[in-house]
């Protein structure tokens, strides 16, 4: 059942990635995307297109990576394991998607002006 936790970390972290990609097509790599906002909605701070989309990948493997050792080395409880698994990806995969979203409707308004 070990095989099913390393399978949904594999999975999160390649979603996560496919995610990246489809949102750097059609930008230019040299493109500066919003990676923070303040509480006026303006950014505070940019990074490159592949830096800022190649973040939250990173993260997801730092965050998923724990799951699959953890399980290989509790033989028990892996069902608790895949639980906590799943959340994780889904609140990574929320928060990338927010981003996305975010940094585009940033990247629209400024071509607007």
């Amino acid at each position: 059942m070990n095989f099913i936790v390393y399978l949904g970390a594999v999975g999160g972290v390649l979603l996560l990635g496919l995610m990246s990609l489809r949102a750097g097509r059609g930008l230019s790599p040299k493109v500066r995307l919003p990676m923070q906002w303040g509480f006026d909605g303006k950014p505070t701070w940019f990074a490159r297109r592949n830096l800022a989309l190649g973040m939250t990948p990173l993260v997801g493997v730092v965050c998923l990576l724990p799951y699959p050792v953890i399980g290989h080395l509790a033989s028990a409880g892996w069902s608790r394991l895949l639980l906590l698994e799943v959340i994780t990806t889904l609140m990574l995969v929320m928060a990338h998607a927010a981003h996305i979203h975010f940094a585009r409707r940033h990247i629209e308004r400024e071509a607007g002006r």
